[in-house]
C-alpha cells in the first residue's frame, strides 16, 4: 500500500510538473507574442517618426523658400523704377505697391502658417521618438522576460521532476 500512495503522489506530482511546464510555456508563446507585436508597433512608430522628420524638413524648406519671397526685392525695384518714371500721382506706382503689400501679406500668412505646422512637426516628431524609446524599452523588456522564462522553466521542471520521483525507484548513485 505504502508503495502504490508513493507511486500516486509520484503521478501527482508529474501532473503538477506538466501544468506547471505547459504554464511556462504558454507564458513563454504569450510573451513572444508580445514581443512581435512591440516590434511591429515599433516599426510603425519608426516609420511615423522617419515621416514627422521628413515633414518637418519640407516646412522648413518652404518656410525658408516663402521667407526669401518675403523680400519681394526684384517687385521692390520695379516700384521704384515706375516711381521714377511716372509723374504725380503715380497712379500706377501706388497701384503696384499696394499689390505688392497684398503678396507681402499673403506670403507673411503664409509663413505664420508653415512656422505653425513646423512646430506641429517639431511636436510629432519628439512625440514620435518618445514613443520610439518607450517601445524600444518595452521590447527589451519582453526580450528579458522571454529569455529568463527559457531558461528558468526547463531547469525548475527537471529540479522538481528528480525530487518528485520516488525514492525506491532512483538508481543507486543517483540524486
Amino acid at each position: 500500500m505504502d508503495n502504490a500512495r508513493k507511486l500516486a503522489d509520484a503521478r501527482e506530482e508529474a501532473d503538477r510538473l506538466a501544468r506547471f511546464a505547459q504554464a511556462r510555456e504558454r507564458d513563454q508563446v504569450a510573451a513572444a507574442e508580445g514581443l512581435n507585436a512591440k516590434r511591429g508597433k515599433l516599426d510603425r512608430v519608426r516609420r511615423d517618426a522617419e515621416g514627422d522628420a521628413a515633414a518637418l524638413t519640407r516646412t522648413r524648406s518652404a518656410a525658408d523658400s516663402r521667407a526669401e519671397d518675403a523680400w519681394l526685392r526684384a517687385e521692390h525695384a520695379g516700384i521704384m523704377s515706375v516711381f521714377g518714371e511716372e509723374e504725380p500721382p503715380y497712379v500706377d506706382a501706388v497701384a503696384a505697391a499696394g499689390a505688392l503689400m497684398d503678396k507681402r501679406r499673403r506670403i507673411v500668412a503664409e509663413l505664420d502658417g508653415l512656422l505653425i505646422a513646423r512646430d506641429r512637426a517639431r511636436a510629432d516628431l519628439l512625440s514620435a521618438r518618445q514613443e520610439v524609446e518607450r517601445i524600444t524599452g518595452e521590447q527589451q523588456e519582453a526580450e528579458e522576460r522571454i529569455g529568463h522564462a527559457a531558461a528558468v522553466s526547463p531547469r525548475r521542471a527537471r529540479n522538481s521532476w528528480r525530487t518528485a520521483w520516488p525514492t525506491w525507484r532512483r538508481r543507486p548513485g543517483s540524486r
